[in-house]
């Protein structure tokens, strides 16, 4: 793939106090791949779909989304690959969004507490490990 510029703005406020963040970066050809989709998780861990992503060496964006908007289901994230007993390292609750910065992909798994959720997410790999 050609180069890519990845960026990202977080704003917050409260009252009168804000705070935004920007980053952006021009990634080389390789590897500038990603993966955007949506998928529906129950109370059993589950992987992301990878697309092109390396799921296994390289640095990655990934926006994630709660798209429940009623009961109280929570998206749980997991990103130590430990299938039997993962760390919840996040978690989502209706209409929640996150965006993190992950070296091995391959190891998200994300399940809600109870019920089922819709997830929307983007992953972009910007990187190899360093």
């Amino acid at each position: 793939m050609a180069a890519k510029s990845v960026s990202h703005t977080v704003s917050m406020s409260i009252g009168n106090v804000a705070l935004s963040l920007t980053d952006s970066t021009t990634v080389t050809a390789n590897p500038t791949d990603y993966v955007l989709g949506s998928q529906t998780v129950t109370t059993a861990y589950e992987a992301i779909a990878a697309g092109e992503v390396d799921t296994a060496s390289c640095l990655v964006m990934l926006l994630l989304k709660n798209e429940n908007t009623t009961g109280t289901s929570e998206l749980q994230l997991s990103l130590d690959g430990h299938e039997a007993e993962p760390t919840i390292h996040l978690v989502l609750h209706n209409g929640q969004t996150n965006l993190i910065s992950i070296e091995n992909f391959g190891n998200v798994r994300i399940k809600s507490n109870t019920g089922s959720i819709d997830v929307s997410y983007m992953a972009i790999q910007i990187g190899a490990n360093t």
